[in-house]
């Protein structure tokens, strides 16, 4: 049985957002940082990425965010707009429909579910011999990977019951 609401009064859990960019938004932290040497004002718009194997693997990785950006500051930084037009290529290039319109609005993610509070991040993904599911508290600046499941506003409280044994 799927279910979609919760049993009881608790917040609702959601997938993470899906960049369908062709990488073209992401970076290591070496490419992040090379990238901003040569495009300064990009700085703001580059956010750290939580996919499930970085959380679990405790690595870091960035995407370029660009919900909200004014096209003006955009036209500014040449780099950001090859990455634009790479995200928009490899979408037009799709043999999915629902793909090849998102290509008319190359700056976002395919699905922003980004929470806009502080949240718990569980990965999707997780090997069963583990004795606890990784489970982590993070703010809104990190943008959560549609590998992972987020609950906006959760609170220490469910943060303890879902990393309980009980619960496993």
């Amino acid at each position: 049985l799927k279910r979609t609401e919760p049993l009881c009064n608790v917040p609702k859990m959601f997938k993470g957002s899906q960049p369908t960019d062709g990488g073209n938004f992401l970076f290591t932290e070496a490419e992040k940082n090379e990238f901003i040497a040569k495009e300064p004002l990009a700085a703001k718009f580059v956010k750290p990425f939580i996919s499930a194997h970085e959380f679990i693997n405790r690595e870091n990785r960035f995407c370029l965010w660009l919900v909200d950006a004014d096209p003006t500051e955009l036209n500014q930084m040449p780099n950001v707009l090859r990455r634009i037009e790479g995200v928009r290529q490899m979408r037009l290039k799709s043999t999915k429909k629902a793909t090849v319109k998102w290509a008319n609005l190359p700056t976002l993610f395919t699905e922003n579910r980004q929470p806009e509070s502080a949240y718990i991040l569980i990965p999707r993904h997780s090997s069963e011999i583990r004795k606890y599911i990784p489970i982590g508290f993070f703010n809104e600046s990190c943008i959560a990977a549609d590998s992972c499941l987020t609950i906006p506003n959760g609170t220490l409280f469910h943060f303890g019951i879902l990393t309980s044994a009980m619960h496993m």
